[in-house]
C-alpha cells in the first residue's frame, strides 16, 4: 500500500470554513492520505468567520461548540499551527 502521509497540504481558511469541504478534507487527513497544516492565523480567520455567520442565528446554531470540537480534534492530532 502506498504511504500518503508524506504529502503535506496547507489548508487555508477558505478550505476550512465551508462545513462540507472541511469535513471531507479532514476525513481524508484522518485516513492519512495527507498531512494537513495551517497556521494559528488561518485557524483564527475561519473560526471568526464561522462565529460571525452564526451571530444572527438562534442559540441552537451556536458556532462555539463546533469551533471548540474542531479545535480539540486538531490539537489532539498535533496538526494545528505547524
Amino acid at each position: 500500500m502506498l504511504s500518503f502521509g508524506r504529502f503535506t497540504v496547507v489548508l487555508d481558511a477558505c478550505a476550512l470554513f465551508p462545513m462540507v469541504v472541511r469535513d471531507v478534507l479532514l476525513t481524508f487527513a484522518d485516513h492519512e492520505f495527507y498531512a494537513p497544516r495551517w497556521s494559528p492565523r488561518i485557524h483564527d480567520e475561519w473560526t471568526r468567520n464561522l462565529a460571525a455567520r452564526f451571530a444572527d442565528k438562534s442559540a441552537a446554531n451556536d458556532a462555539m461548540p463546533k469551533i471548540t470540537g474542531i479545535r480539540n480534534a486538531m490539537a489532539s492530532a498535533g496538526r494545528h499551527g505547524r
